[in-house]
This record gives structure tokens, C-alpha cells and sequence, in this order.
């Protein structure tokens, strides 16, 4: 049961001690290493010699002084120190709780370092289980996959994985790979609905975008076959691939053209997304929209999600219709922005056509009107989806949600 964790040689202390806390939470689902103690074990200088241990901290994982041992003769084969990591020790007399051993596997830009986990009683994230819990449950079931005796390595279309995009059925391709990740929903730290976003679809660049030092090998027994991309693949809305301008899973960037102040506290905001490009939205979807803001000395990502107010079928621009709240965290970012030229701000914005972007994603939503009473529920071309037809439509909006049903 191991996880590997590296960083990029020369990251400043605060981004690495932020990634080993993601990665460390991802894996076993403790929120953090308070109350757990470090030790570096290194082979003893004897055969029957017991380990030699001293204790270390993150910073010295981060420094490099996490190095082989003694023991070690320094080639790669040779054998590596053991980072424990284990509850600390209670006050005289207060009971130590049960602790169940687990592998950890930790690579620095110099060497790697084995790591083993002594774990408390864990306190699982709010959206998924125990990674450690997934990884024994994977032992223990000899076809968490579903093949049923067929090969992990038949080439699998993208047409077909696209099949498989209900919340009971769910495929998903990942560097190349194909993985039925149907028993990996219930334990996915990010929940259900992130999984769902690329649900019968190409994962890899939001799987990248997420959680670039998670290795899809985790969910090896999941997967199915590899995919095959030599095989033409329908688009997934009227909206061709070439003339759509969002992603469901890339984040692109797209400038600001125009901004009108509406009232004292909403703001129209136009976006160029390309000359004769569609946002490839259709009617009951969205997008999201990612800004950095700083809190403290640190910039925070910060997400939220919008309905554009421009018609499904305008070409070359975007709308968003923008209340802005003064305790907010997004409005007053996108309150800042400013357009390019020819509205830029100052002669100089105006000559040099230069002005603020604002990254999006999308369409995002799987349930999609196409008029005359006909939706669409589900990814087009899976096994789940299903069109029908309604006589009477009962809409309930309110706060922000009253613009787009406008």
C-alpha cells in the first residue's frame, strides 16, 4: 500500500509544505501530520543489528537530509532509509491508541526515500473515504474491474468509453489508459461530481490540472483496456469540436473586450473566445471560471460557476452578467478587470491591444434543453443518457441563479 511524492527541485519551503500536505491527505485521509512524529530509520551496522533511528522533520525531507544511511552503499539498488512516521507519544499513563502499519513511498529530486506510516484512527475528508481503505479493498477483490477473464490491454475507442458515463457506469480514459472507475466513486477525495466531470470522456488534462503528483498506477486492477485514438470520434454536442471555443476538462483563456457597468454593483462582461467560435454551451449549462487571489502572502486559486448571458449561437464573444459583492471573493477580481484595446485604460493598454483575461472551463451540466419541449439528460452517447419530451416545465430560481433563467 504505497503513494509516491516528488517535488520540482528549487520550490520555494511554502509551496512544498503545502504539496506534501495535499498528497499526504489525498492518500490516507488525514488532514494533517499534527500529532504524529517523524523518524528516519536507516539499516543497522550489523546483519541482526536493529534499525538505527533518529527523529526528522518535513523541513529536513525538504533540505535533503533524509539521505541513505550508513547502511547504504549508495547505488540504486542499495537499500533505502525508512521514514516512520507514527502517533506521538501520550502523557504517562493516557492510553495509546491502535495504529495499523501502511507503506508510504517518498521521491525528492536527489534520492527516494521509503516511507512507513504508522496511521490513527483517520479523520476522512468531508467528500471521500480513506485511500488506504480503497487500496485494501483492491487486494481483496480479484476483478475490481469487471473483466471477467478478458485482457487490460485491448484497444478501447473513445466512442465506447463514452458509453460508460452514468454514476453506476463510469469510464474514464487517463494518460492513455482506460479505467473503470466505478468502485473508485465512493472513495475519490474530491468526490463524486469531480470524477463525474470527465465521466466517459478523456481525463488526462484535468486529472493533470488537480493532482499532478498522483500516479494513475493507484487504480491499476481498474483498468479495462487502452485507448485507441486512431478511430474517428463523434463530437459530443451540436457544437463541432473545431468551432467550439470552451473544453469541458482544459481551462483556456479568454480576454476581455468590453465591460459595462450595469448598476452600481453588476457589470457586463464581454469576452473575445475567437472569430467565429461558439462557447459551445447549450441551454441549461454552465461554465466555471478560476481567478488567484491573495490571502495573506499567499495567492488561493478560487472557482465559481456561471451561466453566460450571450445567446448559445453567438459567435466570437461571451457574456457574463456579474453581481458584485464587496466581501466577495470573485466579484471584486472580475470587477477589477480590464478590457483590451480598443477600450483599453490608458494609450498606452490601447496601442499595445493589451487588457486582463479570464480563464474558463466548460460546458459543465447533463441536463440540457433543445427546445420544443425536448431535453437531454446525461452524456450524449453513454449508456445512461436518455432524451424526453415535457408537456409542462415547472423553473425555480433564485439569488444569482434568477440571471440565466432570465
Amino acid at each position: 500500500e504505497t503513494f509516491r511524492f516528488g517535488w520540482r527541485d528549487g520550490v520555494p519551503a511554502r509551496d512544498f509544505g503545502a504539496q506534501l500536505a495535499a498528497a499526504v491527505k489525498s492518500a490516507t485521509g488525514l488532514n494533517s501530520l499534527q500529532g504524529m512524529e517523524l523518524f528516519i530509520e536507516s539499516p543497522g551496522s550489523g546483519e541482526a543489528a536493529p534499525p538505527e533511528r533518529r527523529r526528522v522533520t518535513p523541513r529536513d525531507l525538504f533540505e535533503g537530509r533524509c539521505t541513505r544511511g550508513s547502511g547504504s552503499s549508495g547505488g540504486d539498488a542499495s537499500p533505502l532509509p525508512v521514514l516512520r512516521i507514527a502517533a506521538a507519544q501520550p502523557a504517562e499513563g493516557q492510553a495509546v491508541p491502535p495504529t495499523v502499519p501502511q507503506r508510504v513511498a517518498v521521491a525528492t529530486p536527489a534520492a527516494g526515500v521509503a516511507a512507513t506510516a504508522a496511521k490513527p484512527p483517520a479523520r476522512f475528508q468531508k467528500k471521500g473515504g480513506s485511500q488506504f481503505q480503497f487500496m485494501r479493498i483492491m487486494q481483496m477483490d480479484k476483478d475490481p474491474a469487471g473483466l471477467r477473464g478478458a485482457s487490460n490491454r485491448r484497444r478501447i475507442p473513445l466512442s465506447e468509453v463514452r458509453d460508460h458515463a452514468s454514476t453506476g457506469d463510469v469510464w474514464m480514459a487517463l494518460a492513455g489508459r482506460v479505467f473503470n472507475i466505478t468502485p473508485y466513486m465512493d472513495y475519490h477525495p474530491g468526490g463524486k461530481a469531480e470524477l463525474m466531470r470527465a465521466a466517459g470522456a478523456d481525463g488526462t488534462a484535468l486529472f493533470n490540472e488537480i493532482h499532478p503528483w498522483v500516479s494513475v498506477d493507484m487504480i491499476e486492477k481498474l483498468q479495462v483496456g487502452l485507448l485507441d485514438n486512431s478511430t474517428p470520434q463523434r463530437a459530443t454536442n451540436s457544437s463541432s469540436p473545431s468551432s467550439a471555443a470552451l473544453h469541458p476538462t482544459e481551462w483556456r483563456s479568454f480576454p476581455l473586450v468590453q465591460r459595462t457597468q450595469v448598476t452600481p454593483d453588476t457589470l457586463l462582461l464581454r469576452f473575445d473566445i475567437g472569430e467565429s467560435k461558439e462557447s459551445g454551451l447549450r441551454p441549461g449549462q454552465h461554465l466555471n471560471v478560476r481567478v488567484k487571489v491573495r490571502r495573506g502572502q499567499e495567492l488561493v486559486e478560487v472557482q465559481r460557476q456561471y451561466t453566460p448571458i450571450s445567446a448559445v449561437e453567438d459567435r466570437g464573444f461571451l457574456d457574463l452578467l456579474v453581481k458584485v459583492y464587496p466581501s466577495g471573493r470573485m466579484g471584486p477580481v472580475l470587477a477589477g478587470l480590464r478590457p483590451k484595446a480598443p477600450n483599453g485604460h490608458t494609450a498606452e493598454d490601447a496601442a499595445k491591444g493589451r487588457g486582463d483575461s479570464l480563464e474558463m472551463q466548460g460546458p459543465l451540466g447533463s441536463l440540457v434543453y433543445l427546445g420544443a419541449g425536448r431535453f437531454s439528460i446525461g452524456a450524449p452517447g453513454s449508456a445512461g443518457h436518455r432524451e424526453g419530451t415535457a408537456a409542462h416545465v415547472v423553473m425555480l430560481a433564485a439569488g444569482s441563479g434568477v440571471t440565466p433563467m432570465l
